[in-house]
This record gives structure tokens, sequence and C-alpha cells, in this order.
């Protein structure tokens, strides 16, 4: 078979948040454009292969994406955001006021619990008394 410069066919290494494209795009290049993708940046080891058909870079990239899914993936849960409970507020903000203040809290305890150990755990990191009060909130009403 003889090698066209003018057609090659570029295999990209599959990553597990690659999809087919990434891997195979099925579009040819010239040498020239291959040499301009490499002095724009791109980086050689995620280069799998250069082929000379089409047919054979799709068999190279099906098997790399085939590969690739049999990796088992797990699966991160993700943690609920707690929209009601119970938010830390300065002594100075009053029951009344506590959904018209400027920075709303960030942190909101499923527990009155959780609240007074994060209280706990402020005054022994400053080693002072806390001038926190704990109130009910529900970030739905804000």
């Amino acid at each position: 078979m003889k090698l066209d410069v003018n057609k090659l066919f570029v295999v990209f290494k599959a990553t597990p948040y690659s999809s087919a494209k990434d891997v195979f795009s099925g579009d040819s290049m010239t040498i020239q454009q291959f040499a301009t993708k490499l002095k724009r940046g791109l980086d050689p080891n995620m280069i799998q292969g250069l082929y000379p058909s089409k047919r054979a870079a799709q068999i190279v990239a099906n098997k790399l994406l085939k590969k690739r899914s049999n990796t088992p993936k797990t699966k991160v849960p993700k943690k609920k955001k707690v929209t009601k409970g119970f938010a830390l507020f300065s002594n100075s903000v009053m029951a009344k006021d506590k959904y018209r203040i400027n920075t709303p809290p960030t942190i909101i305890y499923a527990t009155k619990k959780q609240a007074i150990a994060a209280i706990q755990r402020w005054e022994k990191e400053h080693d002072k008394k806390s001038n926190f009060k704990i109130m009910t909130y529900d970030s739905s009403k804000r």
C-alpha cells in the first residue's frame, strides 16, 4: 500500500471522559497540518498513533474506547444540600431580620446539635467565647 502524505489519520489516547469524537474525528490531515498542530501545543503524549487509512484508524479508536468502557467507574455520591435547618448568626441579628441581612449564612445545619458542635469548634480554635446564636433558617424564604 502506498502512503499518501496528504491523508493521515490521527488517533488520540482515550481518557475516562473522552468521547468517540475526542479519540478519532474521522478527518484526515496533511503532514503540514499535523506539524502546525504540534507547534500550536498538541501534546505528543496524547497521540495513540498516525494511520494511513481511515478504516485502520477507526479500528484502533474502537478498541481504545471499548477498553476504556470496560474499566469500572466509581460514582461519588452527591451530598444533599440542606435548605432548611439551623444557621449561625451574630448576636446583633434579630430573629425578624434574619432573612433581610446582606450576607446569608453559607452553612445550614440539619440539626441543632450540629450547629452547637460548630460553635464549640470555633470557640476551641479561637480560644474565646463566640458571639453566635442559633436560629432556624429556610433558604427558600430569602
